[in-house]
């Protein structure tokens, strides 16, 4: 007896109405460790329309890093998703857009047709694609009279048209697709020699980032420092996608808990839905009536990231910035020796916010990169910090009379100087 038959069934003998297969179709589940490349159509169907997250930006992750393989079914999935509930926004339709453009009933058909692993649902999915039709028309005319009540919305489903179109696969978003199986299987063997992989990779990305991207000018020398180098990382295609990679694949110490904290709430640029709600926000966009602001989606990915709702940085036994005395290698360790740290340096006294978008800070406050246009020389005085061995992967590019910024037995980068406006090298990547 299939699924349908036992619900009708059970439905007949309590004489209730039989549930709709709209709703069977909905039951479909899929193994939440099975690794999301491997999945088939219906089981992409399954995890995008009953993704069990909190948040649509999840379900914007998890289709961004298919999107090379996304299937009809899946595409279909995603789109029955996106018609959900009474809390999505313009911002959310526009991002939408175009996989309901996309969205081919014939093919989603001929793949339940062709499906021989899941027999039982095919009705119901047949039928919850039926279904789909008038919700499509509904969303049609509703996003038809936000186009046509302010020009603000019209750019947004420009900007997410344009966005799909220049949209581009493989590379580094095939490396952050490994990763993403290794993180969601659990596997030890998906990890084994990932980090001969995706350390490469993310020293180049980082590299490929200007020095002076990197502003050690704030207003103190503590760790925001490190967290806005990370923001800065994140905050370019190449870096992010380097970025999930490296926080699934490394063992976590305070380096890799600065660049996964940085992902938590940032729409990133896993693939084109989220890169269309970045563009969004970046484009300046204004309601005409001034009276009305722009409500951006939330994005909070501690869970998928991390299994849990935790976006701290574990307690620290030291952390602070020393001069660099030795570094001395010794197997996959350097053993580090920090020289006094009585120093010179500068403090900005007049920082002002500019207008591009840095990162989203937890209480969805936006945050922009800015100019200092005034410092006063300070000193810096504290006692030799002790000596740590880190992973020697960190310590390229650095040497004797650099000072570095560390956290535990992590160095987190290191500057020419005390009085140095910009890194020499950030997250184990040399910077010019």
């Amino acid at each position: 007896m299939t699924l349908l038959q036992t619900f009708i069934a059970i439905a007949f003998v309590l004489g209730t109405a039989a549930p709709s297969y709209a709703q069977i179709a909905g039951d479909i589940r899929v193994d939440p460790k099975k690794a999301w490349s491997t999945l088939d159509g219906v089981e992409q169907y399954a995890l995008l329309r009953n993704v069990q997250f909190s948040t649509r930006s999840t379900v914007n992750y998890i289709a961004d890093a298919l999107d090379d393989k996304l299937t009809a079914l899946g595409r279909f999935g995603y789109v029955g998703r996106c018609l959900d509930g009474n809390d999505s926004t313009v911002v959310d339709w526009a991002i939408c857009q175009p996989d309901i453009d996309a969205l081919d009933p014939a093919k989603v058909v001929a793949e339940i047709d062709a499906d021989q692993a899941h027999a039982g649902d095919h009705a119901g999915l047949k039928a919850a694609l039926d279904a789909l039709r008038p919700e499509l028309a509904e969303r049609a005319t509703k996003v038809k009279a936000a186009i046509d009540k302010d020009d603000a919305y019209k750019k947004m489903f420009e900007i997410a048209a344009q966005v799909r179109r220049d949209a581009k696969g493989g590379g580094l978003r095939d490396l952050a697709l490994a990763l993403d199986d290794a993180r969601v299987t659990h596997s030890r063997k998906a990890l084994a020699g990932c980090e001969d992989k995706v350390w490469p990779a993310w020293v180049s990305a980082v590299s490929a980032i200007p020095a002076k991207s990197f502003s050690l000018v704030y207003k103190d020398f503590a760790t925001q420092v490190h967290d806005n180098e990370a923001a800065t990382v994140v905050g370019t295609p190449d870096g992010y996608l380097a970025a999930v990679a490296l926080t699934s694949c490394f063992k976590k110490d305070q380096l890799v808990s600065y660049v996964r904290r940085a992902l938590f709430f940032w729409p990133g640029f896993r693939g084109p839905r989220d890169a269309a709600q970045l563009a969004m926000m970046q484009a300046g966009l204004e309601l005409d009536d001034r009276d009305e602001k722009l409500t951006w989606p939330s994005i909070d990915r501690r869970e998928l990231l991390t299994g849990d709702n935790n976006a701290g940085i574990e307690g620290s036994n030291g952390a602070g910035r020393a001069p660099l005395v030795s570094l001395t290698p010794a197997g996959d360790k350097t053993h580090v020796v920090f020289g006094p740290t009585k120093t010179k340096g500068v403090k900005c006294v007049d920082y002002r916010a500019g207008k591009h978008l840095s990162r989203i800070e937890p209480d969805g406050r936006l945050v922009y990169e800015g100019t200092c246009y005034k410092y006063v020389d300070i000193v810096i005085t504290s006692s030799p910090p002790k000596p740590i061995d880190t992973r020697a992967k960190y310590t390229t590019g650095m040497k004797p009379g650099m000072y570095a910024g560390f956290v535990d037995d992590a160095l987190l980068d290191a500057t020419a100087g005390p009085a140095a406006k910009v890194p020499s090298v950030v997250f184990g990547a040399p910077v010019r």
